[in-house]
């Protein structure tokens, strides 16, 4: 049996991985291959499993980045360090402390200016926006499916893109037969690939990974 899981997680580790499996109940189905779907480089190659990253650079690039799979987990490898344990928000300040140093704060004059000015800017955005025109025709129908079209999905967009994109992971799935969705980001790119591939069965969450793994084990 072959399932493919797609995921969006950070530094993906080994021991998140035995977890989805374990909860996949993979384990007591023979002959069961998994393959990882990521929007993120794992931290490591994951022990036993190819990962296949569809990020930003897989859009561009039109085909995913393989990440063969890695030996064997040794003791302690699943400890987080202290890397790991930042926050994006640190390394943020980190990277920032490098930088040229900020100006100073302007001058009261400069700054009764610039409170002017964008008050009346504040104030004429919220007349044009007011404005009974202005709120016909955002409200329209083809301006809500243009802002539809155009507004950016964030994570989710690209990995559907990229994911859809990669004729590695299109092959994976058209020959799989169970395809997860672990979280949000995901369900978008699977919804288009249950669209595209009508062989494997689509399912959101491990619980329902579990329930259609466990009906194809019993064909």
């Amino acid at each position: 049996m072959k399932v493919v899981v797609l995921s969006s997680a950070r530094r993906t580790t080994p021991a998140y991985v035995a977890s989805i499996r374990d909860q996949l109940g993979l384990d007591d189905v023979p002959d069961a291959r998994m393959t990882w779907v990521a929007l993120h480089h794992p931290r490591r190659p994951l022990p036993g499993l190819d990962t296949h990253v569809t990020g930003p650079a897989a859009v561009v690039r039109g085909r995913a980045r393989l990440v063969p799979a890695g030996p064997a987990p040794l003791p302690g490898d699943d400890e987080p360090t202290a890397e790991d344990a930042r926050t994006d928000d640190e390394r943020d300040a980190d990277a920032s402390s490098t930088g040229p140093r900020p100006a100073g704060p302007p001058q009261p004059f400069v700054r009764r200016a610039l409170h002017g000015v964008r008050w009346r800017a504040r104030r004429a955005q919220r007349a044009a926006v007011q404005h009974p025109v202005a709120q016909r025709v955002a409200g329209s129908t083809k301006v809500r499916r243009v802002r539809s079209a155009l507004t950016p999905g964030g994570a989710a967009t690209v990995f559907a893109a990229g994911t859809l994109r990669s004729p590695a992971v299109n092959s994976l799935v058209r020959r799989a037969d169970v395809v997860v969705a672990l979280d949000a980001r995901t369900y978008r790119a699977a919804w288009l690939l249950a669209r595209r591939h009508r062989g494997p069965d689509v399912v959101v969450g491990t619980a329902a990974g579990k329930a259609a793994v466990t009906v194809r084990a019993a064909r």
